[in-house]
């Protein structure tokens, strides 16, 4: 299971409201992009139209997708506060 397919796994979409939540449509997609942890993080969510979920969180000092985020039996602190602020 992906990190993605977890955070959301109890979550049904609702295209209508992206919007509202702070999601942008751009062509037949809607991300959502916002800054955590102070500022240390920018998360990137794509949700297609079929509800298709793909993300990644990028570390902003380094210009990097965080990728210790895809390791498995992933639960520290970073992982919970990305399922909160998602």
């Amino acid at each position: 299971m992906t990190l993605e397919e977890r955070v959301f796994e109890q979550k049904r979409f609702i295209l209508d409201k992206l919007v509202k939540y702070g999601f942008h449509k751009i062509a037949s997609e809607y991300l959502y992009e916002t800054d955590f942890m102070d500022g240390d993080f920018h998360a990137i969510i794509i949700i297609s139209e079929k509800g298709i979920i793909t993300g990644k969180v990028v570390d902003v000092m380094n210009e990097e997708e965080y990728a210790q985020l895809r390791m498995e039996n992933l639960n520290g602190c970073l992982y919970q506060e990305c399922k909160k602020r998602i």
